[in-house]
């Protein structure tokens, strides 16, 4: 007991001096102090010190508050090129040194740009249905006209196909969309549903390339004449997402596919330890006719890049260079290969910058990337006999400032390879980042075995967490100072190196760029740093409710249910495991269409509701319902495919509430055809 008081007297006084270093306090001390123990009463201090300090019902979306986030980029004419700061939803126009000549507003979350002409291009947005059309004057973009999609939440991805088509990808119902322009009139519009979390697409000759990440497949379809969506020619599926792609087309018709992605094979976590999470490389080739080859993989981890998501590729005959660059790792590589041929590739490695999202040739040699990581616009310059140069044009926004270094620090901790540098490939051992399983924050659509018997889990997103206490479907982590505690263990498990550990600046060079000026960032440090992060990583803007104020008349019976039936568990709190936070029904609308969007809809109890097996013996934590859309498959288990198919599986009475498995008999009421519709409605606002 003496021990542990002792232990809060330090934590205590350290939050008074926030640079405060347990490890050093513990060399030098006289008697024998355990260091882990003391750090974490200091974070767990910490976080509640935080915590208090924080209003829960209008903490901002974390898109809003991470900078500007140059997120993609386009060529608009020779000497020109347009970026998209996704953070600051801003077009740039730049030049050819991707130094920035102008800067206009666009679409809310923009994420996307197509050039479909010489001097004119299309910006979309992950949470608005407009579209808007730039023409450039050789100065200045000036918008020329704006156009509403119908019946769509926002666009995760664009690109221009023949003849002024645009092709989009609904970031919400896994759409794909082809756009005609007709002059005074809006779009002609041609929509097919084509899976689950379609994330870029990108048009090749009489062929269309779609990548949908939480169905690990790329889709490839026939474009008639008009450039019309005709019928899929092939598919390419993984046991994994896949994070990027770049085609292009050989003589012939053939069609070269470079992907990266994560390992093709089952997660294995038999040991407690991530295995075969890897990332590769892969690359195909599709005849004329017949399905794709695999012609070679190469596992990029191994050879230092993780998390690869801007493949470029070139063609000269069949003559092919691939550079991937890692977004969770500081080294890249070239890849030169005979296209047709699956001999393995030559390959080169180079130092180069954690964090690429897109990437384009600007010019021989010159190579452009938008880095949302760093916050910069990257070039790499090649020249011959001599090693690759790498340049970095850091980007600002007033509207969305640059957080703290300590929090861009735990930032990288997250995307990066940082918090388990000494990770190996070696057998099923992997190289990874928290991203390799939760995309940007979300899910993967993967449904793993835990290594506990037979109890598989969907994978949950790792936003929001802050107000979502206890965490994960176990809930066995009570807060985020234990979250990072156990996220540092178990990312290194099987290293052979102790969690415990510093990272030194000087072997990460790049920390600089983040604002990190510590020579030697201790354990504490680290842990504190990825938990400052957490605390503001909140999910993304809800494009549900951009531009609304209140419940239509389906939403607001499927509210009204959703009280009766099932806000007892799933409730309306600011803190899922803060009672008193709950809000009032009245109080539901007003707080649903906020920017903030703050409502966790959970509980920090257990339940039992059929889905099996249990991941607890209790059953399993109360999950939110915080953007349903983005969270698929559902259930723990994943065993629910769509909402609907949640809400046809529920049966209940008064006392007792099935998900799923129900005890047969007429005691049970199931929700009526019209009620499901209203909770559907009720539910995708939330």
């Amino acid at each position: 007991m003496a021990c542990c008081v002792a232990f809060a007297f330090i934590a205590r006084r350290a939050l008074s001096r926030p640079r405060f270093n347990i490890a050093r306090w513990v060399a030098a001390s006289a008697e024998p102090v355990d260091a882990v123990a003391v750090a974490r009463v200091w974070l767990e201090q910490y976080e509640e010190q935080r915590r208090s300090a924080t209003d829960f019902a209008h903490l901002p979306p974390a898109n809003l508050t991470h900078g500007a986030e140059p997120y993609a980029l386009a060529r608009l004419d020779a000497q020109h090129f347009v970026g998209v700061l996704r953070g600051a939803s801003a077009l740039v126009l730049l030049d050819v040194d991707l130094h920035e000549l102008a800067r206009v507003t666009v679409p809310t979350s923009a994420v996307s740009v197509a050039v479909t002409a010489v001097d004119e291009c299309w910006v979309a947005g992950e949470t608005s249905p407009w579209l808007t059309r730039y023409h450039f004057d050789g100065r200045r973009l000036n918008p020329v006209e704006t156009r509403k999609i119908p019946n769509i939440l926002g666009i995760r991805a664009l690109a221009a196909g023949p003849s002024g088509v645009l092709y989009a990808l609904d970031v919400h119902d896994g759409r794909l969309l082809t756009l005609r322009r007709r002059p005074g009139r809006d779009f002609e519009l041609d929509s097919r549903l084509v899976g689950h979390g379609p994330l870029s697409l990108a048009p090749v000759g009489q062929l269309l390339v779609v990548d949908l990440l939480l169905d690990h497949a790329l889709v490839v379809y026939r474009l008639g004449a008009r450039g019309q969506i005709l019928e899929e020619r092939a598919r390419i599926a993984h046991d994994g997402p896949i994070w990027g792609f770049a085609a292009a087309r050989l003589a012939g018709d053939e069609l070269v596919l470079s992907a990266t992605g994560v390992e093709d094979h089952p997660l294995d976590r038999g040991d407690g330890a991530f295995g075969y999470i890897d990332s590769f490389a892969f690359q195909y080739l599709l005849p004329k006719a017949g399905p794709p080859r695999l012609l070679w993989t190469v596992n990029v981890s191994e050879l230092g890049v993780v998390t690869p998501k801007a493949p470029l590729l070139r063609l000269e005959g069949a003559h092919a260079q691939l550079f991937i660059s890692g977004y969770g790792s500081d080294r890249a590589l070239q890849f030169t290969f005979d296209a047709r041929s699956n001999v393995a590739p030559s390959i080169a490695s180079e130092r180069f910058s954690p964090g690429t999202s897109a990437g384009l040739e600007l010019a021989p040699g010159l190579l452009g990337f938008a880095d949302p990581l760093l916050d910069a616009w990257l070039l790499r310059r090649a020249v011959p006999a001599r090693p690759p140069s790498i340049e970095l044009c850091p980007v600002e926004a007033a509207e969305t400032p640059r957080p703290p270094s300590e929090v861009r620090l735990g930032e990288a901790l997250f995307f990066t390879t940082l918090m388990s540098p000494a990770n190996s490939s070696a057998g099923k051992r992997s190289r990874f980042t928290c991203e390799t399983c939760h995309f940007e924050g979300y899910v993967d659509g993967r449904v793993h075995s835990t290594g506990r018997g037979d109890v598989r889990v969907s994978t949950k997103p790792l936003r929001g967490l802050f107000n979502n206490r206890p965490h994960f479907s176990r809930a066995l982590d009570a807060d985020l100072a234990t979250v990072s505690h156990h996220e540092f263990r178990v990312a290194g498990l099987g290293n052979g190196k102790d969690p415990w550990f510093s990272v030194h600046s000087a072997d990460f060079p790049w920390l600089e760029s983040l604002g990190v000026s510590d020579a030697e960032l201790g354990p504490e440090a680290l842990r504190r740093a990825l938990m400052a992060f957490l605390m503001g990583f909140s999910h993304t803007t809800n494009p549900a409710v951009m531009g609304r104020y209140g419940f239509n008349d389906s939403e607001r019976r499927g509210a009204q249910l959703f009280s009766e039936r099932c806000a007892r568990c799933h409730a309306a709190r600011l803190q899922s495991d803060v009672p008193d936070s709950a809000l009032p029904f009245a109080a539901w609308q007003s707080a649903i269409f906020s920017t903030e969007g703050p409502l966790v809809w959970a509980s920090a109890d257990y339940e039992r509701t059929g889905v099996t097996p249990y991941v607890h013996e209790l059953g399993a934590r109360v999950p939110s319902l915080r953007r349903l859309y983005a969270k698929w498959p559902h259930f723990t288990n994943g065993s629910a495919n769509t909402l609907s198919d949640v809400l046809e599986r529920v049966r209940y009475d008064d006392a007792r509430f099935f998900h799923a498995d129900a005890p047969a008999g007429p005691a049970l009421r199931a929700f009526a055809s019209g009620e499901i519709r209203d909770l559907a409605a009720f539910l995708d606002l939330l």
